[in-house]
């Protein structure tokens, strides 16, 4: 889901009452540290799973 009309809180929100994974990029965001956060979580996530 993209949105820049609702802002990040509220896409938070959102993704927390629906269950799902949340990946705000910004102007903080550098490739290297957004490409370990989603390595990261799918890891996470397959463990979680039991995989």
């Amino acid at each position: 889901m993209l949105s820049a009309q609702a802002g990040t809180e509220k896409m938070r929100d959102v993704a927390e009452m629906v269950s799902t994974e949340l990946v705000v990029i910004d102007e903080a965001t550098t490739i290297p540290a957004l490409r370990d956060h989603l390595r990261w979580s799918a890891a996470y996530h397959r463990l979680a799973a039991g995989r």
